[in-house]
């Protein structure tokens, strides 16, 4: 989402007058700096966030849907094929499971940064890569990795909302104004498809 978000919300926030600031987070520390009020919004993050930060409210308008899905070094293959051996090595990041569920014979490799997932997925430290479709395969065109490849079919779809710390609750009527007006006149979509096709990936 950062190569949509980012002009997204720089264009967003500047209708309210504020100018924006972006700054990378591993997941494991975005909570300790919510709580510190350290973060005045997350650009982008799966539905029911802030169940897990309380600080944060929920601007109500999906951004778009998010396709989880596992990548493979070779050909690609299905969700049973991979899990039916003894042991499955799988990489995520730290602290995300996206509310699925994995058999007993899972390993889990947990990293910080996407980028991390597909190099030990490429050096062969693990069977899979757990991960949003567009994050992994933006690391997988910009290291020139023409080997790894999807799952023929997403594990589960996630719709992403933008968030804002209580402190700013004020800006929720007019972020969600905003939002909904680009919702209805297909300008989210259309962005979101935009950048698909920068990846190789089919509109959705």
């Amino acid at each position: 989402m950062n190569q949509v978000g980012m002009p997204l919300f720089t264009e967003v926030y500047e209708q309210l007058g504020q100018a924006v600031t972006f700054v990378g987070i591993p997941t494991a520390r975005e909570s300790r700096m919510i709580a510190a009020g350290d973060i005045d919004a997350v650009m982008a993050q799966i539905d029911g966030h802030q169940q897990r930060n309380p600080d944060l409210i929920q601007v109500p308008v999906p951004l778009t849907q998010i396709y989880i899905t596992a990548f493979v070094k070779g050909e690609p293959t299905t969700r049973e094929a991979l899990l039916n051996r003894e042991t499955v090595r799988l990489g995520r990041l730290r602290s995300l499971t996206f509310g699925l569920t994995w058999p007993e014979n899972v390993q889990w490799v947990e990293v910080n940064q996407t980028r991390q997932l597909i190099q030990l997925l490429n050096q062969g430290r693990i069977d899979a890569a757990i991960s949003p479709e567009l994050s992994a395969q933006y690391f997988v065109i910009d290291m020139g990795l023409s080997d790894i490849h999807r799952l023929k079919t997403p594990l589960a779809s996630i719709n992403v909302y933008h968030y804002i710390h209580r402190d700013h609750q004020h800006l929720l009527p007019d972020l969600t104004r905003i939002l909904l007006q680009m919702e209805q006149d297909g300008s989210l979509l259309a962005r979101h498809n935009a950048y698909r096709q920068q990846l190789g990936l089919p509109a959705r």
